[in-house]
């Protein structure tokens, strides 16, 4: 029987065909404070606390903490369109709207 780590890792492999994603073992912290404690996920990215069962957009990505304090950060993954040289993000908008965004094309002078 598969436990819960290798079917989010399946499900994670799967899903990586359109994003960039990345999971992280249970890493759990608590924080007293203000005077009551507060258990969070540790993100290691930035001193964001994430409450479990919560989410977080970050620039073109979004960080869960899930109910066991593990991690999930998804962010675009790589697309391309034959008329763009490269492709990029519209930081502008909100994930995953912002993924693939702007088409940047360089003319061969040749």
């Amino acid at each position: 029987m598969l436990s819960i780590y290798q079917i989010i890792l399946l499900i994670t492999i799967c899903h990586t065909v359109y994003s960039a994603t990345y999971f992280g073992l249970p890493k759990r912290q608590t924080d007293c404070s203000n005077g009551t404690c507060v258990d969070y996920c540790d993100i290691g990215i930035k001193k964001i606390k994430l409450l479990p069962n919560s989410y977080f957009d970050n620039g073109c990505s979004r960080m869960w903490c899930n109910e066991d304090f593990s991690t999930y950060i998804e962010s675009c993954g790589k697309s391309s369109l034959d008329q763009c040289t490269i492709i990029l993000n519209d930081h502008k908008l909100p994930y995953p709207d912002c993924c693939n965004k702007i088409c940047v094309t360089f003319w061969n002078l040749n």
